[in-house]
């Protein structure tokens, strides 16, 4: 290949422990997360059950289940407690390319199969590629460290060069010359991928690739970065006769903004999100008018909107006819902030035997200012309750690619140091892994609804995804 835009990554030796991220390198991990990660299904379904009203079979039977489209998914969950004190583990959202391997700490590392590079390579796309000679590759838009890491593990588990190539936009496909259905370069054929693009997947990858792919762009329509069919997928999901539920905050979707507005006047409070909007852009807290100006002025009127209720602290929380909600968060030097879990799980075949959903990394993220500001009329609400750790910094000049910076003083990794902070028991863990389990099975579901046969039933998806401006974007 003629191409001096990417990378080609060779198999090589590296030393296991440097997979580990900043705080998380070289670092013990926490005994009560390794208790989770080393829990069988069955251990799994025994502490849930035993402590909520559901039959053990079914929680062992979602356990085990095996999915098609989303084998690999990152859960952004909240600890949160009603007004009674009772605690709720409530899904925010859950994204079909989530960051989080190279957050699990790496001092217990003695080979790369330990990591959860190797984990999710190993359950999720080296099963589907067949051709044994091909090349491989990673393709990426988004966080580099972690991107890379990921091809070079690929390339030491196959023995196989990797193309770690970056995908952001309309002038890196023209420029690597870059087949969306065959992911191939310069007709180079590829044997599989792992896809790390996050922003609008969909313009550049087809729905229906032929070449396997860890996640296939289906994944992300589905509700892995879509909020409207992810909202859809939960909702189906606790229709079912079970006792399995996901926990969310009560939501409104397919509002105008005039909708939201209307809305808002009888909640209070609330948060706003875009449909297909990630790492922290379009989504807008609430809480007072100033809020509620910014988000007039920045959202144009033609927009489908996301409504949620606000989650908050002290009185400041959404009202209506939902249970409200408030931030149990983590405690840092004293004070209180509000913190999503990041739960990632894997389904597939593990090393220990099993078959199904497995717990594969976690860590968490808290807001830049405590919750006690949540009143300061001088500190933005997002700044107090948002938890994202990207920020859009602008775009390269040449390229046109996004550029991001990362809050990495705001993360919490689950070493025996940091994790405590969260105050967060076993039980608490196997109950937030329930619910990511749940989310995935949820928006694998609808992914299943939404192919057929392994092709993209278009009419299916425009019918159910209420906002019809994304259909000109798909390839």
């Amino acid at each position: 290949m003629n191409i001096k835009k990417y990378e080609i990554i060779k198999p090589t030796t590296i030393n296991p422990i440097e997979l580990g991220y900043e705080e998380s390198y070289n670092k013990q991990i926490d005994p009560t997360v390794k208790q989770l990660m080393d829990m069988s299904q069955m251990q799994i379904a025994h502490n849930y059950s035993s402590r909520h009203n559901v039959e053990y079979d079914q929680v062992l039977k979602l356990l085990q289940s095996k999915v098609q489209y989303m084998p690999w998914s990152g859960s952004d969950i909240l600890n949160v407690q009603d007004l009674q004190g009772k605690k709720h583990k409530v899904i925010l959202e859950t994204n079909s390319c989530p960051s989080g391997a190279k957050d699990l700490p790496s001092a217990d590392f003695t080979t790369i199969n330990d990591s959860a590079y190797a984990k999710i390579l190993q359950a999720t796309l080296l099963p589907k590629i067949k051709d044994e000679k091909s090349d491989l590759a990673v393709i990426w838009d988004k966080n580099k460290v972690e991107t890379r890491n990921y091809a070079q593990v690929l390339a030491n588990l196959t023995q196989r060069d990797v193309h770690y190539v970056p995908l952001f936009n309309q002038t890196d496909m023209q420029d690597l010359n870059f087949n969306p259905h065959t992911l191939g370069f310069n007709d180079e054929k590829i044997a599989g991928a792992f896809r790390y693009v996050t922003q609008g997947p969909w313009k550049r990858i087809s729905v229906n690739t032929s070449t396997p792919m860890t996640n296939p762009i289906i994944a992300c329509l589905a509700g892995g970065r879509n909020k409207l069919l992810a909202a859809k997928a939960y909702e189906q999901f606790n229709k079912k006769d079970s006792d399995l539920k996901i926990s969310l905050p009560y939501t409104s979707s397919e509002l105008s903004k005039e909708e939201v507005i209307k809305t808002l006047k009888e909640w209070e409070y609330g948060v706003v999100k875009l449909p297909y909007s990630n790492a922290g852009q379009g989504v807008f807290t609430i809480t007072s008018e100033k809020d509620l100006k910014d988000f007039r002025e920045r959202v144009d009127n033609d927009k489908t909107l996301i409504l949620q209720q606000l989650i908050g602290y002290g009185d400041i929380r959404s009202n209506g006819s939902m249970t409200p909600l408030t931030h149990i968060g983590s405690l840092v030097d004293g004070k209180r902030y509000a913190t999503d879990i990041r739960m990632m799980v894997i389904n597939g075949k593990h090393e220990n035997g099993e078959s199904g959903y497995h717990p594969v990394s976690m860590y968490a993220r808290k807001a830049e200012n405590p919750l006690e500001d949540l009143t300061n009329p001088n500190i933005a609400s997002w700044d107090v309750l948002g938890t994202n750790l990207s920020e859009l910094t602008g775009r390269e000049e040449e390229s046109n690619r996004k550029t991001w910076a990362t809050h990495n003083d705001r993360r919490i990794v689950v070493t025996k140091e940091q994790f405590p902070s969260l105050d967060l028991s076993i039980e608490d863990l196997v109950d937030t892994y329930i619910q990511a389990v749940q989310a995935n099975f949820a928006i694998n579901e609808m992914a299943n609804y939404l192919m057929k046969d392994g092709t993209f039933q278009k009419e299916r998806f425009e019918e159910l995804n209420g906002d019809h401006s994304i259909m000109e974007d798909l390839i």
